[in-house]
C-alpha cells in the first residue's frame, strides 16, 4: 500500500487517498512520522494541494483530529492554511466544526508561528469566524483558547458580524433560549470580560459617535486599556514560575522604596530649629515646620513627586498582574487599593504639591478602576 499512497500523493488523487485512509484510519498517523517518503511532503512539494470543492489535505486532516499529520502538512506547506473549501472553511473552521480541541490549539500555535493569525478572523460563506462557530456549538474550552484568561492568541475579534447580523454574544443569546447550564455562565463571563456586545449596542454606539465624537474617543481609549492588561496578563501566564517570582520581588521592592520616599522625602522636612536649608541650594519659597525641604523648589518637588507616583502606582499594578491567580483575591484587591489610597496622605503635609498628589492618587483610581483585575 505504501507504493500506491506514494502515487496517489504525487498525482493528487484525492479519491485513492481518502479510499486508503477507508482501508486503515492509522495510515495518516503512521506516514507523519516517516522522515523519507513521506507521502505529505510529496504531495506538498508536487504542488498537489487542491482537491475536490477546494479541500486539501490539511482541511481532511484537521477534519478528522490528525494533530500530528496537520503539523506535518504546515510544516510542508505552511500557505495551506490559507486554503479555504467552496464554503470558505479553512483548516481552522473545520477544526472547531469537529471539536478537536488539540488540532485547533495546533493551528493557532502555527499560525502564531508563520504570522498568520489573522486567519483566526476569517469568516466562511455565511460570514462566520470560528468564534460564531464555537459560540454556536457551546465548545466552552474552545471559546477559552480565544478569549479566555487562557487565551493562546490575541487579536480575536469579538464583535464581528456574519452575514445575518448577528455577533457572537447574539449567538449566544439565542441558544440559551434553549437552557442554560454552568459552563453557558462560563462562556458569558467571557464574553463579559472581552468586551463582547451584541448587534444592537454596535449599532448604538455608533450612532452616539457619530453624534458625539468624544464618546468615541473614550471608547476608543478604554478598549485599548483594556488590549493592553489583556497582553500584560498573557505576558505573565507564559513566563515561567522562577521569572514570576523575580518579577514580584522587584515589584515590591519598587513599591516600597517609592512609598517610603513619601514619608521621608529626600533632603527630609522643615523643621523650627532650622533657619535654613543645609542641603537645598536654591530657596523659592518660605517653607513651614512639618514641610518638605524639596518643596522650597516647586518644580523640582512636583517632577519628584510625579516620577515617584508613576513608580509606586506601576509597581502596584505589576504585583496586582502576578497575583491575579491567587486565593482570596477580593481581599488582596482591597490591600492594595487600601494603601494607593493612604500614597496620598504623606504628601499631602507639602502645601505647594498636596492637590497634585492627590491628583495623581485619583488619576490612579480611575486607572485601576478601567481593569476587571483591580475590581473587586
Amino acid at each position: 500500500m505504501a507504493a500506491k499512497l506514494l502515487e496517489a500523493a504525487r498525482l493528487g488523487n484525492i479519491a485513492a487517498f481518502l479510499s486508503f485512509l477507508n482501508e486503515d484510519p492509522s495510515l495518516l498517523d503512521r506516514v507523519a512520522l516517516k522522515p523519507v517518503d513521506n507521502p505529505l511532503h510529496i504531495a506538498a512539494l508536487a504542488g498537489q494541494t487542491d482537491g475536490k470543492d477546494g479541500v486539501v489535505p490539511l482541511h481532511c486532516a484537521a477534519m478528522k483530529g490528525r494533530v500530528n499529520v496537520v503539523k506535518e502538512l504546515v510544516l510542508a506547506c505552511p500557505e495551506a492554511l490559507r486554503e479555504v473549501t467552496a464554503l470558505g472553511d479553512t483548516a481552522l473552521h473545520l477544526a472547531v466544526k469537529s471539536n478537536s480541541m488539540e488540532t485547533v490549539r495546533l493551528l493557532i500555535e502555527e499560525l502564531k508561528r508563520v504570522q498568520m493569525t489573522e486567519i483566526v478572523n476569517w469568516k466562511d460563506k455565511d460570514g462566520n469566524t470560528i468564534l460564531h462557530l464555537a459560540t454556536f456549538r457551546r465548545q466552552h474550552q474552545m471559546l477559552g483558547l480565544l478569549i479566555g484568561e487562557g487565551a493562546i492568541v490575541s487579536g480575536v475579534e469579538a464583535n464581528a458580524m456574519n452575514s445575518g447580523g448577528f455577533t457572537p454574544k447574539d449567538i449566544m443569546d439565542l441558544v440559551l433560549q434553549n437552557g442554560c447550564d454552568v459552563h453557558d455562565i462560563h462562556i458569558l463571563q467571557m464574553f463579559q470580560q472581552f468586551g463582547a456586545v451584541k448587534s444592537k449596542e454596535i449599532r448604538t454606539n455608533a450612532r452616539n459617535s457619530e453624534q458625539n465624537p468624544e464618546n468615541k474617543a473614550t471608547l476608543f481609549q478604554s478598549s485599548c486599556s483594556w488590549n493592553l492588561w489583556r497582553e500584560l496578563k498573557k505576558e505573565v501566564a507564559q513566563s515561567s514560575t522562577d521569572t514570576q517570582n523575580a518579577l514580584m520581588v522587584v515589584a515590591v521592592l519598587i513599591a516600597t522604596v517609592t512609598y517610603q520616599a513619601t514619608l521621608s522625602p529626600p533632603s527630609g522636612f522643615w523643621s523650627v530649629e532650622e533657619g535654613r536649608s543645609p542641603t537645598i541650594g536654591v530657596q523659592k519659597r518660605d517653607l513651614s515646620p512639618g514641610e518638605a525641604v524639596m518643596a522650597g523648589n516647586p518644580e523640582i518637588f512636583i517632577v519628584f513627586t510625579i516620577f515617584n507616583a508613576i513608580g509606586f502606582f506601576a509597581s502596584l499594578a505589576m504585583i496586582s498582574l502576578l497575583t491575579s491567580g491567587f486565593p482570596l483575591r477580593a481581599g488582596l484587591r482591597l490591600a492594595i487599593l487600601s494603601m494607593a489610597g493612604t500614597y496620598s496622605f504623606p504628601g499631602s503635609s507639602s502645601r505647594c504639591s498636596g492637590n497634585g498628589e492627590l491628583l495623581l492618587v485619583e488619576g490612579a483610581f480611575y486607572v485601576m478602576g478601567i481593569s476587571p483585575e483591580f475590581r473587586i
